[in-house]
């Protein structure tokens, strides 16, 4: 008994012109793998020389320093890394002090803080990947 979504499905019988089509989509499929292999395999070579020209062409980063001064408030910088201080006695006026932080082979990084008057307070930058050649502060009251 054979019933429609029952028991084990009939094979059909291909005839000379199915065994063909057979045999051509197979061969299709076989080029396009192999087209795809080639194209894959040239894309990854080239993105390796891109890559390595990046990096061999990436400055090391800077050593690092003190930016501008604004009543006692500065960045400074060490490597990718960078900061916003005041020395003492501390921020002269109560206001906003933003510092932007110059970066090498990338947008550059801000932020800004409010500090009342005295404030000695450390706040870390957003790093730079690559390097931080200089940072400079300004002062909105």
């Amino acid at each position: 008994m054979n019933s429609v979504g029952r028991g084990t499905p009939r094979r059909l019988q291909v005839g000379p012109i199915g065994t063909e089509l057979a045999n051509l989509r197979e061969r299709f499929l076989m080029r396009m793998n192999s087209t795809l292999r080639a194209r894959t395999a040239s894309t990854l070579a080239a993105l390796l020389v891109v890559g390595g020209a990046a990096v061999t062409v990436a400055p090391q980063a800077s050593a690092g320093g003190d930016g501008n001064k604004v009543h006692n408030c500065f960045g400074r910088w060490y490597n990718t890394d960078w900061d916003q201080k005041c020395s003492s006695p501390g921020a002269a006026y109560a206001g906003t002090y933003e510092s932007k932080a110059i970066c090498t082979l990338e947008p550059d990084n801000w932020m800004d803080h409010y500090r009342g008057k005295g404030s000695t307070a450390t706040y870390d930058g957003h790093d730079c990947d690559w390097s931080v050649t200089g940072v400079t502060t300004w002062f909105y009251q």
